[in-house]
């Protein structure tokens, strides 16, 4: 179900059941300037409005207006087809995330991996499609074939356009009508590779400079045997393999990988997965600890005998994130503090505009960690547009601004449906605060910034 919410009242007004797609994220999108500004010099309207929202297999749109109260889900457009064929199994992370740049017009899909550590990078990746290139347009009554000047296998499509006085079906006119492939643009085939070797992808932001970030769930279960079996022999020794000369204790996979935060400001740059992987602090804490940050092979040696930790340290092969959270937290939303978000705008009630280009992470938290982490709305504060260093220079920090209580007793899986578990975060422009919901506790709580002295 979508829902839309007033944010000074809380009310919420269910908008459109996705029960028949089997619907798992949404996202609201706004008409492409350069379309809309050309259709305001003609006298029409000014911008036109789209909710977008991704199955497993494919992404849809509908028209929207501010004023609806609810939508009929079958007045749909497919946009984007047969995304689980870009997975050697369909069984696989499920959720499709969307992020849309108004600048170019561009779609960015992200697919999550099939298990734990896949094989290869094929479920691990993000694509884009411009959803509103002219050049597939046909504005005309009948079906028309042109060439996409934006795809490099400059592909032909054929496109479907109506106008209302062509449809004997009532509110047909209220569909979609974006310039895209009849039946939508196929993933595989279509889509243009923007990021590759991101496991599960969910979380994903704009900043002000007009960049793309997203939060990257890690795998579970790190058990690198000749660590594991090094650390054991030989505790308090130090590991011939680690370039820092530090110790590697005895357990591992609690502390590593960390979740990453990767600016993909680099088209078609791989990012580890299922190769590399980045370890978390290990004998020292999250802030201190020298090892944070190393770049190593998933197995010694490589999972295939080539991606070595060599391989993985090169940067020319293998991206390292700018950011880290602490392992198993499950990064799954985030949002940039901005200035036209209502920065100061009420004492002691909005956010300081000290904190503008602050990146805000809902940790949804860890499902098999030995002792519970995350389940938290955490701040990455940020200078000069990247993460800013901790105060032991060591790359990032991050503060806490609400976690959930008593998290052994609540947040194990005995009792994880009582824990406070952030998914979306949002920022009312109105009030310059933050809006988060919890999946499991069916909550949408503000996060006020009184007497704010951090």
């Amino acid at each position: 179900m979508i829902v839309k919410v007033d944010a000074p009242s809380g009310r919420r007004v269910p908008i459109l059941d996705w029960t028949s797609l089997s619907l798992n994220h949404a996202a609201l999108v706004i008409e492409a300037p350069m379309r809309a500004t050309t259709r305001a010099d003609q006298g029409g309207d000014v911008s036109t409005f789209y909710l977008l929202a991704s199955s497993s297999d494919a992404v849809y749109a509908w028209k929207y207006t501010c004023d609806d109260t609810k939508i009929d889900v079958e007045r749909h457009q497919v946009l984007v087809r047969d995304i689980n064929r870009g997975s050697p199994s369909k069984f696989n992370h499920q959720t499709r995330s969307l992020s849309f740049d108004p600048e170019s017009g561009y779609l960015y899909v992200s697919i999550g991996s099939v298990g734990n550590v896949d094989a290869d990078s094929r479920a691990a990746r993000i694509k884009r499609f411009n959803i509103f290139d002219d050049s597939l347009s046909a504005h005309t009554n009948s079906s028309r074939l042109r060439k996409s000047k934006k795809h490099r296998s400059n592909k032909v499509f054929q496109i479907q356009r109506r106008n209302v006085e062509d449809s004997d079906d009532e509110g047909e006119n209220d569909r979609p009508e974006l310039p895209v492939p009849e039946g939508g643009f196929d993933f595989v085939s279509d889509g243009e590779l923007f990021a590759d070797g991101l496991r599960n992808s969910i979380a994903q932001a704009w900043d002000s400079r007009g960049r793309l970030w997203e939060a990257n769930n890690g795998p579970d279960n790190l058990a690198r045997e000749d660590l594991h079996d090094y650390s054991q022999k030989s505790q308090g020794a130090t590991a011939k393999d680690d370039p820092l000369g530090t110790p590697v204790p005895k357990d591992f996979h609690n502390d590593s990988p960390v979740e990453e935060i990767n600016l993909l400001d680099e088209q078609g740059r791989f990012y580890g997965y299922p190769y590399c992987f980045t370890s978390g602090n290990v004998t020292l804490s999250f802030d201190d600890d020298p090892i944070r940050g190393v770049q190593w092979a998933w197995q010694k040696g490589g999972l295939d005998g080539i991606h070595d930790d060599a391989w993985c340290r090169n940067v020319s092969n293998n991206k390292p994130p700018s950011a880290h959270l602490p392992a198993h937290t499950a990064p799954i939303a985030m949002t940039f503090l901005k200035e036209e978000d209502g920065c100061g705008k009420i004492k002691n009630v909005s956010f300081p505009c000290s904190l503008t280009g602050n990146l805000i992470v809902t940790l949804h938290g860890s499902w098999n960690r030995d002792i519970p982490q995350g389940y938290s709305v955490v701040m990455i504060p940020f200078e000069k547009g990247l993460p800013k260093p901790s105060q032991a220079g060591q790359f990032n920090s991050f503060v806490t601004l609400l976690k959930a209580r008593d998290l052994q007793n609540k947040c194990t899986n005995a009792n994880a449906g009582t824990c406070f578990r952030p998914t979306g975060v949002a920022v009312s422009k109105e009030r310059g605060t933050l809006l988060v919901a919890s999946d499991t506790t069916g909550e949408l709580v503000e996060i006020l910034f009184s007497n704010w002295t951090g």
